[in-house]
């Protein structure tokens, strides 16, 4: 029984060291930049709220403004007029934080838009920007949305995706995005559901959808496979100009597509008539061997000779349609086997809100 006393009186002690070593990150507010109608005096509630609201997400150490402003008077440093990513670096060294946050209110006309930044001093890497424009009253402002830009500044509105790949520098389509990722990159999207897809030259196409929860970070395995050089072969035996564009090259693919559509009517034309001027040669010489009378007799001579003629230049239509076909044909096959080409490209997704 004392065991379990002393365990307990030992896990209370210790749980306020616990949740404090969780909040070892320490961030500053820098006053926010009033313009665009808004008096002056409403510069330090907006920034003092934005401490509280950034306290509250449990991911910071908040310095307070009277600690800041020692420090700042300590060091004769000029904070009043601190806009910039440089001067905000300058001013986190200054009080040796983590990060800052510094941003602005302005209004323009009925939108209010509050524009702030969440900067890392050692990196000196902008970490969070966050915009949000609003229609509606001052008040909502202060009451509401400064605790969802806090909340988006500590990354506990949105969501993580990380690529896991052998191959580097895939272009990649999310959620109406394109990111550039290799293999361990992180990149945000809005929670809910998503849906991500890849398309490169030389791979098979690749998509997955899912779901993310407000600060989850998912991992995608991006299971590319690679094309043969026999799938694009065959591919474009079958249907000349497929296998390009399997490939990757479109352009030329329907190139030859269209050209291999074209030969070919023109080659069945070709043969259609060449069958009907045989079928018509055949009847006249038909009609001259069944004639008697020498006036039937030389009208169906000279029926036959243009017959004839009508016959030769069906055929050597014929032969050139099947020659042009036969060669596009086998463009096809070499430009499938010697040129392979082609771009990297992107495949379009949509996303669903929840």
């Amino acid at each position: 029984m004392r065991y379990l006393v002393g365990l307990l009186i030992f896990t209370l002690l210790i749980s306020p060291l616990i949740a404090q070593s969780n909040q070892t990150r320490t961030v500053a507010v820098l006053d926010l930049d009033i313009t665009g109608g808004f008096p002056e005096s409403y510069q330090a509630p907006f920034s003092d709220r934005l401490r509280q609201e950034l306290l509250k997400t449990d991911r910071f150490r908040v310095m307070e403004r009277n600690n800041m402003e020692e420090i700042f008077l300590e060091n004769n440093f000029q904070a009043e007029f601190c806009s910039s990513t440089g001067c905000a670096i300058r001013a986190g060294q200054t009080l040796g934080v983590d990060y800052m946050v510094f941003g602005s209110l302005n209004k323009v006309a009925t939108i209010i838009t509050i524009n702030l930044r969440l900067i890392d001093i050692e990196t000196k890497e902008i970490l969070e920007a966050v915009n949000i424009d609003y229609i509606g009253s001052i008040e909502v402002v202060l009451s509401k949305k400064v605790r969802e830009v806090a909340r988006k500044l500590a990354g506990l509105d949105v969501a993580h995706l990380m690529i896991n790949s052998s191959i580097e520098n895939i272009n990649i389509s999310v959620n109406d995005r394109l990111f550039t990722a290799g293999d361990g990159d992180k990149f945000k999207i809005n929670p809910g559901k998503y849906s991500l897809s890849t398309e490169m030259q030389g791979y098979h196409s690749f998509r997955t959808s899912g779901s993310l929860l407000p600060g989850e970070v998912h991992a995608i395995d991006l299971d590319i496979k690679p094309k043969t050089r026999n799938e694009t072969i065959w591919l474009s035996a079958f249907y000349p100009g497929y296998g390009q564009r399997y490939a990757g090259n479109r352009g030329r693919g329907w190139l030859i597509t269209l050209l291999q559509f074209a030969s070919a009517g023109y080659g069945i034309y070709s043969w259609l008539e060449f069958q009907e001027a045989q079928d018509e040669y055949d009847k006249a010489r038909d009609e001259y061997s069944k004639a008697f009378v020498q006036e039937d007799i030389n009208s169906a001579r000279r029926l036959v000779q243009k017959k004839h003629d009508n016959y030769n230049s069906a055929a050597f239509n014929a032969n050139v349609g099947v020659a042009i076909t036969g060669s596009i044909y086998a463009i096809n096959l070499l430009d499938v086997i010697f040129l392979p080409g082609g771009e990297i490209r992107f495949s379009t997704i949509n996303e669903e809100e929840n």
